[in-house]
């Protein structure tokens, strides 16, 4: 039986690196899985049983299908998701400068970035780039549900990970999101094996670091769901793979990395300000609690968006009541209401942008999801855990394909701009605003120079055409653009600095100020 788990597990490593990491050239996935074969295939084995489930395995090859048409999805809307805010700035960048946008030590974005980073390196087309870029967070997530699934046996984790990415979301799928929660997945699935599987702790310690230390990097929203998970389990006890001393040893180490990780984010870059709104809320405030704008738009969602959300919570906390886990039911109740008093606090008067605060709520689904996936499903019968799940998946499925149309509008927005200045023969122009038509349609314009001229790059059009909006004490500046030069999202871009395999700025006119009105008339 040992030699039979030893071949699996030598053919599994093999068609990983065979199939998918040869052919992506994923850096850092290649390291983890490498770090991966070396313990758990050249090592010795343990006499230590490997962890059982407590799930059927027809429920977590659904959560291999939910993924696998997330990927779909993915490549299908690649301009609604990389012609948004943040994707088609680091994808300029990341083409123009051939470096890794890594922002406040986020490291795991190299998972993702990987894809158009060597694809512009191998000058693929623009196209091939975007779908590259869009595709390659659930290529990453597909990677780890695979790992999850077929080499840990944790189908459990498997089913957490895939609630994680819809539970919360509809318009929050067409902005892309963090790799963190991915690494987070993939800590406890390497943690939890390297543990049940071998004696020594070394490897168990450096897989432990290593994957934690990287996860919570990502994004610091993975701390709170990684304490969490951790206690749950502990508390738990089922599937429990590590001694009393190992548990000790090894909750040290984690809460170690979440003060280091809070330290390093509290002092600078994104992360900080958001730390400083929490730490400097005035406690006698959170009476108000009820009364912000952030408070009603979240139970306004949850009536009308997420309520699944809502019944797999109170499901799960009655599953726990009912069998007399009130250890784990007072964690639960308290993590996850604590959570969403936290996101309400930092966005106390935001009531808006509901892709962006869907991502501020998703962790919160692992929490308020763990006894649902752990206490319920384990004890219904095959069928109906399968088709309770595939039910919750597909109505998921519908709000997020149903958002959809929000980001194809901006899209033709932007597309019918380009057309305007294209019939006028404008080249560079510069929008006066704001213009309450066009702030409605695109959520967000502050990366309106990189989406247009990436979607005029993707059009065909020489040279490319850009477009910025400016307010009225903005415009004698920006006028001021020399003909060499673009204006960027926080910059001026001499064209000598543009990659022009893939861009070409005009630099024979300068940018003409024009209002909306008129460039549509």
């Amino acid at each position: 039986m040992i030699a039979k788990i030893r071949y699996n597990s030598y053919a599994l490593n093999a068609v990983l690196q065979k199939y998918f990491i040869s052919k992506l050239h994923i850096d850092c996935l290649h390291a983890t899985i490498s770090l991966n074969y070396f313990y758990f295939c050249l090592m010795p084995d343990n006499i230590k049983p490997i962890i059982t489930n407590p799930l059927k395995k027809n429920v977590a090859l659904v959560t291999l299908v939910v993924f696998g048409l997330l990927l779909i999805a993915s490549c299908i809307y690649f301009k609604e998701r990389i012609l948004f805010i943040d994707a088609p700035h680091q994808l300029f960048r990341m083409i123009n400068d051939g470096e890794w946008q890594i922002l406040d030590s986020r490291y795991g974005s190299m998972l993702s970035q990987a894809f158009p980073f060597y694809g512009a390196k191998m000058h693929l087309p623009l196209r091939w780039l975007m779908i590259l870029y869009s595709s390659g967070f659930y290529i990453f997530y597909l990677l780890v549900a695979m790992l999850l699934v077929f080499r840990y046996k944790n189908y459990g984790l498997a089913l957490l990970f895939a609630l994680y990415l819809t539970l919360f979301v509809s318009e929050a799928f067409y902005c892309t999101t963090t790799e963190g929660f991915g690494l987070l997945f993939l800590a406890y699935g390497s943690s939890f094996h390297v543990a049940d599987r071998y004696k020594s702790n070394v490897p168990l310690v450096a897989v432990f670091v290593l994957s934690f230390a990287l996860a919570m990097w990502t994004h610091p929203l993975v701390i709170l769901v990684a304490v969490n998970l951790w206690f749950f389990f502990w508390l738990r006890g089922e599937e429990w793979p590590f001694t009393k001393v190992q548990s000790w040893i090894l909750s040290i180490i984690l809460l170690a990395l979440a003060v280091a990780k809070i330290q390093q984010g509290s002092n600078h870059g994104y992360d900080s300000s958001k730390i400083e709104v929490v730490t400097n809320f005035q406690p006698g405030k959170i009476l108000e609690l009820y009364k912000s704008p952030q408070f009603k738009f979240f139970m306004h969602g949850c009536m009308n968006n997420y309520w699944l959300f809502v019944l797999i919570f109170l499901a799960g906390l009655a599953a726990l009541a009912y069998q007399k886990k009130y250890l784990l039911f007072l964690l639960t109740l308290f993590s996850t209401v604590g959570y969403c008093v936290l996101v309400v606090i930092t966005f106390w008067d935001i009531h808006s942008n509901r892709f962006y605060i869907e991502s501020e709520y998703m962790p919160v689904t692992i929490i308020s999801s763990a006894p649902f996936v752990y206490y319920i499903l384990p004890r219904l019968n095959k069928k109906m855990a399968l088709w309770l799940v595939i039910a919750i998946f597909s109505i998921r499925g519908i709000y997020i394909i149903n958002a959809a149309p929000v980001f194809t509008h901006r899209v033709e927005m932007v597309g019918s701009i380009l057309g305007k200045m294209k019939e006028k023969g404008i080249t560079k122009l510069i929008i006066p605003g704001p213009v309450a038509e066009v702030d409605k349609v695109m959520l967000m314009n502050w990366a309106l120079p990189t989406e247009s001229i990436v979607l005029s790059s993707l059009n065909g059009d020489q040279p490319q055409l850009t477009f910025v909006f400016g307010d009225t004490h903005e415009i004698k500046s920006l006028v001021n653009t020399g003909k060499d030069t673009m204006i960027g999202c926080w910059e001026r871009r001499p064209i000598s600095k543009f990659n022009t395999f893939y861009y070409m700025p005009d630099t024979n006119r300068q940018y003409q100020v024009m209002s909306f009105e008129d460039v549509m008339r």
